[in-house]
């Protein structure tokens, strides 16, 4: 349907009653009656019709604040795109393709694109450099930018978005739905210094160099409902940003870490698919110098990685509660980090151990609900962390029965508060105290000095009594 016909239809309703126009052009006018055109309409007019519009040819680029442009006409296109910084329009794009060659499109302030779905196509060959992107701002404080129903194809030379400022968010309010962004070349959507944020409901795949999405001082945001797929680097890189939600997406095939999230505060990680990740499921780490804080990994399905499942490094305070982890190439949950819980995980298929707590965790808390087995090495280990509070008994599944769990301690470490229950054998080199109570009928061994109540030599047995150490031999 061309342009004319889509306009036409769309105010098209017959009463009986009419006034009567001929010519209309370049010019604002208003009528409150059904009105007939035996003329034309032409021009980019302001139209105000309180009843019934027929007409005979109707043209116009703009009915409302709508700017309709044709099929294939990337002037058009880039005229509609400018208007926008001085005026609030919506720009309408029918199906088919916008090739716009090695120029990007900039983007202004209130720019708002509806595309009629992903075969709505602007493609680009507009290179990697400071504007590289198909779509793209760069040092502009822009604000209020929708994007909705469209494809961007990057022609695997060209990110798909680059937004992109050196201060700390000017820009604000983007919304980025459903849009599929594909072959791309740095990025499918690059965006530094930027507030508010949502990307909701889009495919990015086929990125040839780096990440899905790569966010840099970014606060605010949501992504949510997306699936992001074969990527050369990351899905998701999430680098110095502030509270943003990573939610209920499908990531496939990331050649690098499947989420990674690094020198960032209060960033929840809830509800993901990860599947097929070439090195960590979700990476939560330093960005620089900068450590994280406050990040929460939950209720995930991880699936085939060649690292670990979940790792934290780097890290103050966190959770990672509720996922449920398989054919892990390392450990299931690997913590290097201070104040993180790990709770209510089901692990299986690991190529290292279930729970790995290392040397740098301190002030950590292992929970009562996580379910271990299949491991290749160890249920639980503790390897010369410090305070980690163990609580209470954990149902490990080994070999399908259900067995209490093993732990090894290369370090000192103290147990605090709840104290060590139902653990059969804890291999200990180097010293260990318990603040805690210890399960009667349990034993300790290993090389070192162990308990509460003096030194004991090397591979001692630690005689309990009502939950209480009472003497070694």
């Amino acid at each position: 349907m061309n342009k004319s016909s889509m306009i036409f239809l769309s105010v098209l309703l017959m009463l009986a009653v009419y006034g009567i126009a001929t010519t209309i052009s370049d010019t604002t006018s208003s009528f409150d009656g059904d009105t007939v055109f035996s003329g034309d309409i032409t021009g980019n007019s302001d139209l105000s019709i309180g009843g019934n519009i027929e007409g005979s040819n109707i043209t116009a680029d703009m009915i409302g604040n709508v700017y309709y442009v044709d099929v294939g006409d990337v002037e058009d296109l880039r005229k509609a795109f400018a208007l926008s910084e001085y005026s609030n329009i919506i720009i309408q794009l029918p199906e088919g393709l916008f090739d716009i060659g090695d120029n990007g499109i900039e983007l202004f302030s209130n720019t708002t694109v509806f595309g009629s779905g992903w075969k709505t196509i602007i493609k680009g060959n507009v290179g990697n450099g400071a504007n590289g992107g198909v779509l793209y701002s760069t040092e502009k404080k822009i604000t209020n930018i929708i994007l909705k129903d469209l494809t961007i194809d990057g022609n695997s030379n060209s990110s798909g978005i680059h937004i992109t400022h050196t201060e700390n968010y000017p820009v604000q309010n983007l919304e980025f739905n459903h849009l599929q962004i594909k072959n791309s070349f740095f990025a499918g959507m690059h965006l530094k210094g930027v507030s508010n944020v949502l990307i909701t409901n889009c495919l990015i795949e086929d990125v040839v160099q780096q990440h899905a999405i790569y966010l840099r001082r970014v606060k605010d945001f949501t992504i949510k409902n997306n699936i992001f797929k074969n990527t050369q680097a990351n899905g998701l890189w999430i680098a110095s940003c502030q509270t943003g939600d990573i939610e209920n997406n499908k990531i496939y095939n990331s050649n690098s870490q499947s989420i990674q999230v690094g020198g960032s505060k209060d960033i929840k990680i809830l509800s993901n698919y990860i599947l097929n990740s070439s090195d960590i499921g979700i990476s939560v780490t330093t960005d620089g110098s900068t450590v994280s804080h406050r990040i929460k990994s939950n209720n995930n399905i991880i699936y085939n990685t060649s690292g670990h499942c979940i790792r934290y490094t780097g890290t103050f305070g966190g959770s990672v509660l509720g996922n449920s982890l398989h054919s892990c190439g390392e450990d299931g949950v690997f913590i290097n980090a201070n104040m993180i819980t790990t709770d209510n995980n089901i692990i299986w298929t690991t190529l290292d151990d279930g729970i790995e707590y290392s040397s740098s965790a301190v002030y950590g808390s292992i929970g009562n609900g996580n379910i271990i087995y299949d491991e290749t090495d160890k249920e639980i280990v503790l390897n010369g962390c410090q305070a980690i509070d163990v609580i209470t008994k954990y149902d490990v599944i080994d070999g399908g029965t259900f067995s209490t769990g093993f732990f090894r301690n290369n370090g000192d470490y103290e147990f605090l508060n709840g104290g060590i229950k139902n653990i059969t054998s804890l291999d200990v080199v180097g010293n260990i105290q318990a603040s805690g109570n210890l399960t009667s009928d349990n034993y300790f061994s290993g090389d070192g000095t162990q308990g509460m109540t003096g030194s004991c030599g090397a591979a001692t047995t630690l005689t309990i009594k009502d939950g209480l150490i009472v003497g070694c031999t």
